[in-house]
């Protein structure tokens, strides 16, 4: 919204972020306050579980995130986790875990550049986990696609765990590979 185009550098972003965070955070308040409507009425449509996809989260500094955002964030899961189970996913925030190990969530998404041992110091043996392939994986050999979906499944346990990618699908895999993915997965169900 405010960069007024897609992008992964955040200028006008960060720039609104330090120059006047509680306006900042009010904003993002507002934003928030809309999702949970939206979310309440996918709950009321028939969804059984919901995902909050927090993919640029990572970009606010640990200050930030924590004072301002934090409180944000579990206002939001837990107004709706008390209607359906919520997964939160954040991209590359594995150093944030200490902070959001208390959010209402019935599941974590970890992504690629994070691991299980970490999540499960800090949410614990029986929380259950959502991840990690990272979606490279899906655009190497079948033999290196088999072998990596049981890493990350052995990496995994014990925790219950949905399989899935660390981010989403990239635009040029082949869906065939990913049909290979899903096999390997399926062998062990």
């Amino acid at each position: 919204m405010l960069e007024g185009k897609t992008g992964k550098d955040f200028y006008a972003t960060k720039e609104f972020l330090y120059e006047e965070p509680e306006l900042f955070f009010k904003n993002l308040k507002v934003l928030s306050d809309y999702t949970k409507h939206y979310l309440q009425a996918q709950a009321s449509y028939g969804a059984e579980v919901l995902q909050i996809f927090d993919t640029n989260a990572y970009n606010l500094p640990f200050y930030y995130f924590e004072r301002y955002y934090l409180p944000i964030l579990y206002d939001l899961i837990e107004e709706i986790s008390k209607y359906i189970p919520v997964i939160y996913f954040g991209l590359y925030l594995s150093p944030y875990y200490k902070i959001i190990k208390n959010l209402p969530i019935s599941c974590i998404s970890i992504d690629s550049s994070s691991n299980f041992d970490l999540a499960r110091e800090y949410f614990g043996d029986g929380f259950p986990f959502q991840g990690n392939l990272d979606p490279y994986v899906l655009l190497s050999s079948n033999s290196s696609i088999s072998k990596e979906v049981k890493r990350v499944k052995t990496d995994a346990s014990p925790n219950p765990h949905i399989f899935n990618l660390g981010h989403g699908v990239l635009p040029n895999t082949d869906p065939s590979k990913v049909q290979i993915a899903v096999m390997e997965v399926r062998k062990t169900i």
